[in-house]
């Protein structure tokens, strides 16, 4: 094997997509996975926990913030169109992060009992 070829970088795959949390933690995880040991797959499954709490705490808040609105009393520091729509803009964007997390746990858990699972599941969308 010559030298040039020990020195090679494998072909980088390009990034597409917004640079948002979900993107970010999706692209990680499929450049990352295929080498993680049983104890980080492990970890990683484990973080269904985590999505779930947080879920739990999306709920919450969004059930309050809609009977606050509902309520009026939220009128003054939400009572324009855009000011809310940035909120439900917001409270979209931390669901999307918490179902990537999800994803990867869920990925993460495929991979550890690759046995029952297809090779077309163990990846995530």
């Amino acid at each position: 094997m010559s030298t040039n070829q020990q020195t090679q970088q494998p072909k980088a795959r390009p990034i597409t997509g917004v640079a948002c949390v979900s993107n970010v933690i999706r692209e990680l995880w499929e450049r990352a996975s295929d080498g993680l040991s049983e104890p980080e797959l492990e970890w990683f499954s484990d973080s269904g926990e985590h999505a779930e709490f947080l879920l739990g705490l999306l709920t919450d808040t969004t059930n309050k913030v809609g009977c606050l609105i509902g309520a009026d009393e939220m009128a003054r520091p939400y009572g324009n169109q855009n000011s809310i729509a940035d909120l439900l803009f917001f409270l979209a964007e931390c669901m999307d992060a918490v179902n990537a997390l999800a994803s990867v746990s869920a990925a993460a858990n495929c991979k550890l009992h690759r046995e029952d699972f297809p090779e077309e599941m163990v990846g995530i969308n």
